[in-house]
């Protein structure tokens, strides 16, 4: 009897201190897990930090170039606008021809930033809308080039197209291919004194490439990277003449990629730059969504997934 007791003694103790043990390595554990998340959630506060403090600079950024973008156009159309009211202005007919000139240079100027604006407001809400048709896309360059002609002629500049015989149709957003070629002509003649400009298109396997070359000044092959970047302007310290809000390249980088193709460039300083793009023949179009959507969604199903988890700890143990 007594040896049965002290045995009972001796191993009361040692189930207690195991069962310490193990709880005390549970809470450990837990501890440990608990840091974890902790470190994990510090680390991306800090990232959405550092998001919320590029888009604050960006923000900034903006507000002062379309400020100064908007306002200079504004100023030279309402400026010549009240000297044509002046009788001997309006009398001289070369003084009248050429101060209505220069104001629907300056109102094109400011309908395009304007609509640049526009775009990218709706790409980053997700309500950009692609409208599909069947079109020729030599046609299409085509009537670019008679667009673009008096712009180029003015600065003595040729227009040059190049395609492949039997370009097949395209079924894709007719008016976003417009405008991404307008743009890349647009650039070259603006940074190109003399010479030409060569819009180009030929068939690569499902995909249409376009090109659109010129014989300007150039850009060095450190801005490559950064050309595409919204607000960007390239450091042309040997060219101060043209000016810009840095959006049309960021626009055409944009469509390029959310109708399935591609954008780049190859250039070399003081003997022209080549924009090379690509697009598919045939373009679905899918929803779009704003990265913003994109991760209110995220939260979402990661929120519904730790409730679900949190059901099934608790079914489980009211079963135990």
């Amino acid at each position: 009897m007594v040896s049965s007791k002290n045995s009972s003694k001796n191993t009361g103790p040692s189930e207690s201190a195991k069962r310490l043990k193990s709880l005390v390595d549970k809470r450990t554990q837990e501890l440990k897990e608990s840091n974890k998340k902790l470190r994990k959630a510090q680390a991306e506060l800090r990232k959405v930090r550092e998001e919320l403090r590029y888009i604050d600079v960006k923000k900034n950024q903006f507000m002062s170039i379309t400020s100064h973008e908007l306002q200079t156009p504004m100023t030279s159309i309402r400026g010549f606008s009240q000297l044509l009211n002046k009788e001997e202005v309006f009398k001289n007919t070369k003084r009248r021809k050429r101060y209505l000139k220069i104001i629907q240079g300056e109102s094109r100027r400011l309908s395009k930033l304007v609509r640049e604006m526009l775009d990218l407001s709706r790409i980053d809400l997700g309500t950009l809308k692609f409208h599909v048709s069947t079109f020729d896309p030599v046609e299409l360059i085509q009537d670019i080039k008679l667009q673009m002609d008096r712009i180029a002629k003015e600065k003595g500049i040729l227009i040059i197209v190049k395609t492949d015989k039997g370009l097949p149709e395209m079924t894709t957003d007719r008016e976003r291919i417009k405008q991404i070629i307008m743009n890349l002509v647009s650039n070259s003649i603006k940074y190109t004194s003399k010479g030409s400009v060569t819009i180009e298109a030929k068939k690569d396997g499902d995909f249409i490439q376009f090109s659109v070359a010129d014989t300007g000044i150039g850009i060095a092959k450190k801005e490559y990277n950064k050309i595409f970047e919204r607000f960007y302007q390239a450091n042309y310290s040997y060219d101060r003449t043209t000016t810009g809000a840095g959006l049309g390249l960021s626009i055409c980088k944009e469509f390029t990629e959310l109708m399935g193709g591609k954008i780049w460039l190859n250039s070399k300083v003081g003997e022209g730059t080549v924009f090379f793009f690509t697009t598919p023949i045939k373009f679905t179009t899918s929803k779009l969504e704003s990265p913003i959507r994109n991760k209110s969604k995220q939260s979402k199903k990661s929120k519904k997934s730790k409730k679900r988890k949190k059901l099934k700890s608790r079914r489980s143990k009211r079963k135990r």
